[in-house]
């Protein structure tokens, strides 16, 4: 059936100027469907990474603050100077 087709619409399938509008016609198919989607795509993965980027800076943020707080670090330099006593002077014992 194809073929059959294929051979009436030969002659009008090999013009030049069918050639041009058969390609323009691909090309408006491709670039109304094809590139939205894929502009769709990318914004869609550039959302993702900046929304994974945020979590990221959160966890990182709370981590941070909770281990290097003020009292955690006014506690590890009273634990240094009490390990510094303890070293200087053996029978005097902080606890």
């Amino acid at each position: 059936m194809v073929q059959g087709w294929y051979r009436r619409n030969k002659d009008r399938l090999t013009n030049p100027i069918s050639i041009g509008l058969i390609t323009v016609g691909v090309t408006a198919i491709v670039s109304v469907i094809l590139v939205p989607y894929i502009t769709n795509i990318w914004q869609v993965y550039q959302k993702e990474l900046e929304i994974k980027f945020d979590i990221a800076e959160d966890i990182n943020d709370a981590v941070s603050s909770t281990i290097w707080s003020p009292e955690r670090l006014a506690y590890l330099h009273l634990t240094k100077q009490m390990e510094q006593i303890t070293q200087l002077s053996p029978s005097l014992r902080v606890y």
